[in-house]
């Protein structure tokens, strides 16, 4: 089954090609008016109006794939001229037409730069539509990569720009497309929602064609939910807004048979000789006009779902000739999907046949896509946790932002109702009133600073385990591409431990010092397999110490832990010397402090972390932001340096040491 997003570009592609030779017309006639704007006068050449019209003709090559080469020096021309006359919006246009041919070309490096180059521009200029809607082609882009958390944020950018300003047209459009993402990934219940709402905002604008694009997309899900009655109720509705130009939606068509089709092998026998019929006269249809349209890959699955029919009649005749054009077709258009489909029709013909070392052949190819498909699926859903992941994790920032304005609002009230009660306090009572309020203030305020230090370390927290999370994420990932399963089974399970953890700790303001040493431990554990075990670690700990009866700030030790994974195995990574890495975790108990000692034999402070490729540190600010909070609470009791230890570095963190019964929350 194709992906929304996928059936989606086809319908705009079936809908645009019959009017591909108009459209090539055009073209030439655009052409025609650049050759006359040249031959007039030079300061004719150098103005908005061929700035316009070169970027149009670039367009309009780019959106039909013509003649790219062409279409992009047009835009480079546009832009150089933008540039000499300072025309900024021409200039953003242009950048954005330059991006959109190399879209076209699958160049989605350059496609992303010159956006981007758009956008910066519009933001200066405070084009907030040209803005949102350079932000809708970004995340367009990185959909085409199957990038889809990244997508998903700029479209969502542009819906949010879009719905400040009212524009109906964009957030329909913005819509759209952040439903195929949802769609794409799995999430059927949020694309749904999404299609729904863009469905309602293109009625309210009556715009035909893409409240055609929303019901084909509506239609779809609900044929993947096996929901036949409204998959089959959204696809009547295409045909009915297309009136007499069947020509432009005979695509159609062939969803309504395959709608049928799967109806077919889900109901009674009673009720499946019409379903059987109607499946066939759809695809039948389909067919024709896709022939007429030379629409091969239409005309493939068309003939690819004729032949299931046929197949379920035991009609083998007739099925291994539909079957046997569609799969010719489909391989000419190189679509894995509808090839895999075609593949395993054939297997089942031949098994039915009798013919089982063809049936097997066919099944492995059937099996072989299938499989990498299955990779795909797996990236999409790995992207769907992520998606969720930001999403809850922002809604936690925006939570904890809030309860910070509260607490600052309520010092303000606060502050407020001090100054009338010092006043009132003041006449009744005079000097010796005046005195129990300045007490009373000076406790006040103590309360409030602590309470705000409270919610800023929190927040400092929250953004503390988004790294070797993400990290993590990847190397499944990776396991999975490289069909090793074992190996991300194993991964999955400790990375699961890992993160339930960490979902833990993050709500606690302390730990014992077991939970987090285990922390620690369950994260080294995880990094050793990412570094394919290329470093050992040990923990050593005073014996004097209680590991469950000390507390410990939730969370602080394990930084101190990943920058020695980062920096120190990093550098020996990247030295590539074959050197084995170590970390050596030392707790000991001095008087009443707690001394945590992390080392590490790598090459120590002189070596630059931009030599890491990608390496950007954030823990060690996060590790002395937290260790000047944890000061203001607890009177300046705790410190954190970095040494030089020959070889590596030694970070030690000093801690007052705090017994659960003394626990004060940091």
């Amino acid at each position: 089954m194709h992906t929304l997003h996928s059936i989606l570009l086809s319908f705009i592609l079936t809908v645009t090609s019959i009017c591909a030779f108009a459209q090539q017309n055009k073209i030439d006639s655009l052409e025609k008016q650049l050759g006359i704007l040249e031959q007039k006068a030079e300061s004719y050449s150098v103005d908005s109006s061929k700035v316009k019209l070169l970027t149009e003709i670039a367009w309009d090559m780019a959106n039909y794939n013509r003649s790219l080469d062409t279409a992009l020096s047009y835009g480079q021309e546009a832009v150089a001229i933008s540039k000499k006359i300072k025309w900024n919006k021409g200039t953003a246009e242009s950048y954005s037409c330059i991006a959109g041919v190399y879209r076209s070309q699958s160049n989605y490096t350059q496609a992303v730069n010159n956006y981007l180059k758009a956008l910066n521009i519009s933001r200066e200029m405070k084009e907030k539509d040209w803005t949102a809607t350079c932000l809708y082609f970004i995340g367009q882009v990185y959909q085409d990569q199957g990038n889809y958390p990244i997508a998903l944020d700029y479209l969502l950018q542009a819906l949010r720009i879009s719905e400040g300003t009212a524009n109906t047209i964009d957030i329909a459009r913005d819509l759209t497309y952040i439903g195929t993402i949802y769609a794409d990934i799995g999430d059927d219940a949020n694309a749904l929602n999404y299609y729904m709402q863009a469905l309602k905002k293109n009625e309210d604008l009556n715009d035909k064609y893409w409240i055609a694009i929303n019901l084909q997309s509506i239609a779809a899900i609900y044929n993947s939910e096996n929901e036949y009655a409204k998959a089959l109720d959204y696809y009547s509705r295409v045909l009915k807004m297309a009136g007499g130009n069947i020509y432009s939606i005979y695509e159609t068509l062939k969803d309504i048979g395959d709608v049928y089709k799967n109806q077919s092998y889900s109901i009674s026998d009673l009720q499946n000789d019409t379903a059987w019929e109607k499946g066939m006269d759809y695809y039948s249809r389909a067919l024709k006009i896709a022939r007429e349209v030379d629409d091969q890959f239409t005309a493939g699955l068309s003939l690819n779902g004729i032949g299931s029919l046929y197949l379920k009649r035991n009609k083998l005749k007739e099925a291994d000739a539909a079957l046997s054009k569609a799969l010719k077709l489909l391989k000419d258009q190189n679509t894995p999907e509808a090839i895999k489909d075609c593949y395993f029709n054939l297997s089942k013909l031949d098994s039915a046949k009798g013919d089982w070392k063809n049936s097997l052949i066919y099944f492995q190819l059937y099996t072989t896509i299938n499989d990498s498909l299955f990779n795909k699926k797996k990236s999409r859903q790995i992207a769907q946790v992520q998606i969720k992941y930001e999403t809850d994790k922002k809604q936690g920032e925006i939570e904890i932002l809030n309860k910070d304005n509260e607490l600052k609002n309520l010092r303000i009230q606060q502050q407020s109702k001090n100054i009338l009660l010092i006043i009132s306090v003041a006449v009744i009572l005079l000097l010796s009133a005046g005195g129990f309020v300045y007490y009373r203030n000076k406790r006040i305020k103590r309360e409030s600073l602590k309470q705000i230090s409270e919610a800023k370390l929190a927040s400092l927290k929250s953004l503390m385990d988004k790294h070797f999370i993400f990290s993590s994420l990847h190397s499944i990932d990776t396991f999975l591409m490289n069909n090793d399963a074992e190996a991300a089974s194993d991964y999955l399970v400790k990375y699961s431990k890992l993160i339930r953890m960490i979902l833990e700790m993050s709500n606690q303001a302390e730990a014992s010092l077991e939970e987090e040493i285990s922390l620690c431990k369950s994260y080294l554990d995880l990094e050793k397999i990412r570094y394919n075990q290329s470093f050992d670690y040990e923990f050593s700990i005073d014996p004097n110490i209680s590991q469950q009866q000390t507390q410990f700030p939730s969370m602080l030790l394990q930084p101190l832990v990943e920058n020695a994974v980062k920096h120190g195995i990093g550098s020996l990574t990247e030295d590539k010397m074959g050197k084995k890495g170590f970390i050596k975790v030392i707790i000991d108990k001095e008087k009443d402090k707690l001394v945590c000692t992390v080392t590490d034999n790598g090459k120590g402070l002189g070596f630059s972390a931009a030599t890491i490729k990608g390496h950007r540190s954030y823990s060690g600010k996060g590790i002395i932001e937290r260790v000047r909070v944890y000061n203001t609470l607890q009177k300046n009791k705790a410190s954190f340096v970095l040494n030089d230890n020959n070889p590596g570095v030694a970070a030690i963190l000093t801690l007052p040491y705090i017994s659960r019964k003394q626990a004060v929350a940091v």
